[in-house]
């Protein structure tokens, strides 16, 4: 029933470009223009902002990404975008439920469940607290659970389960064997801060990073860390290296 409904919306996507085109070609808009007419998956429309940033201005043609906090393959997805238009990079998502969509629908990707921390909880486990199989809400920060309990007390913790941690150089310099991404997205519902700052952002960091801002001091890391505030839509902030600026806003 799944594939069905997945294969029907594929085909309603398909149908829906053809219209697309025909309108493009109805208004004159030649073929290079339409590369920047692209489908957003992300809560936001970021997703569109960062691949025609990195692809048109940075001139990467296929720039490499990380998901971290991935949640699905398409759904309220930064780096679907980039799949979608042959561009590969790394999924890291905690939820084993959530998990089981990657290796199906993005399997050209490499695909990891496990969760990241700082250096203290690379190569344990960490109870991951779960308000159902699918909320994004599901966090490692049991204060975080609480203050949303307490704001909807309709809901509660359904189970927890206990989740392998890695750091992020563990999964560059370790398993995958090679530098940084092009590209990170990272929405971890509170431990955003303590992954990235446990993590050489200065030296190591990628070109451009889209981070869900909860804890303020991620804001003066950044900066510290040698990167510029590019957008701010709602809590969600996207970076770029103070070395591309120019190019940026040129």
């Amino acid at each position: 029933m799944i594939l069905r409904k997945l294969k029907n919306y594929r085909a309603w996507c398909w149908n829906l470009d053809l219209k697309v085109n025909k309108i493009m070609e109805r208004l004159g808009i030649n073929d290079d223009e339409r590369k920047y007419y692209v489908r957003s998956y992300a809560q936001h429309g970021e997703d569109t902002l960062i691949f025609n940033m990195l692809t048109k201005v940075l001139k990467i043609s296929k720039p490499s990404y990380i998901d971290i906090g991935a949640h699905h393959p398409y759904e309220i997805s930064n780096t679907a975008i980039f799949y979608e238009h042959g561009c590969r990079g790394v999924n890291i998502e905690a939820n084993p439920v959530l998990f089981k969509r990657f290796p199906v629908e993005r399997p050209e990707d490499i695909n990891i469940c496990c969760g990241l921390g700082s250096e203290n909880a690379g190569g344990g486990y960490m109870p991951f607290y779960m308000i159902d199989d699918w909320s994004g809400r599901n966090s490692f920060d049991k204060s975080i659970i609480d203050k949303f309990l307490k704001d909807y007390p309709d809901f509660r913790i359904q189970k927890v389960i206990d989740v392998p941690m890695r750091t992020l150089t563990d999964v560059f310099e370790h398993e995958l064997k090679r530098s940084m991404s092009d590209y990170m997205t990272i929405d971890i519902e509170g431990l955003e801060y303590e992954v990235l700052s446990s993590f050489d952002m200065k030296n190591k960091g990628p070109k451009a990073v889209t981070i869900e801002v909860n804890d303020k001091k991620i804001i003066p890391y950044m900066e510290k860390s040698g990167y510029f505030l590019y957008a701010k839509i709602f809590s969600n902030h996207t970076y770029i290296r103070n070395e591309y600026k120019d190019i940026v806003f040129k």
